[in-house]
């Protein structure tokens, strides 16, 4: 359940920053509902015991990205976009997901930027939040690639906040 609603608060929240930043807001809505897919597989691949993994994090001071590949050699972030590339999805979602934790490593393609504000601003309000997530910080040159000061970005909080609430009612008693 936290998954599901970290991930549709990642959704809207790629579709509000992709439209200030003049961006395509139904791929990005896209990337962001897929981003964290990596998690349901590595979910599934050691029996549930996901939240093991993120209590450990959280003894050692760990991100939940450090304890992935501590423990299975990969993140959700890797597995993710291999499963998007093995599902033949856009080269831009694929490098999106992956890159989406650290969206300047590998170029300054725009949707990796908006899905990683997307991913602050759910951490943020609380959307689905793990261990790590005060551990988390901005990028600030995502603020830049999509074309957002600090402050606009601290204004989009009520927004966002307000848009995953309607969009959790739309949801209740399914």
């Amino acid at each position: 359940r936290q998954l599901m609603r970290h991930s549709m608060g990642l959704a809207l929240g790629c579709q509000m920053i992709a439209r200030i930043g003049q961006f395509d807001p139904d791929e990005a809505f896209v990337a962001g509902l897929l981003a964290d897919i990596g998690k349901i597989a590595i979910d599934k691949c050691i029996d549930g015991k996901i939240s093991l993994m993120m209590q450990l994090g959280i003894k050692a001071g760990m991100t939940f990205e450090d304890v992935e590949r501590t423990v299975l050699g990969h993140t959700h972030s890797e597995i993710g976009a291999h499963m998007a590339e093995n599902w033949n999805l856009p080269q831009e979602i694929v490098e999106g997901i992956k890159w989406h934790h650290d969206p300047t490593s590998a170029g300054e393609a725009w949707l990796r930027h908006v899905i990683h504000l997307a991913d602050v601003l759910a951490m943020m309000t609380g959307f689905g939040i793990g261990g790590d997530g005060l551990q988390y910080k901005l990028c600030e040159d995502s603020l830049e690639i999509c074309r957002l000061s600090a402050e606009d970005f601290d204004g989009l909080i009520e927004q966002f906040v307000g848009a995953v609430l309607h969009g959790e009612s739309l949801f209740d008693g399914m």
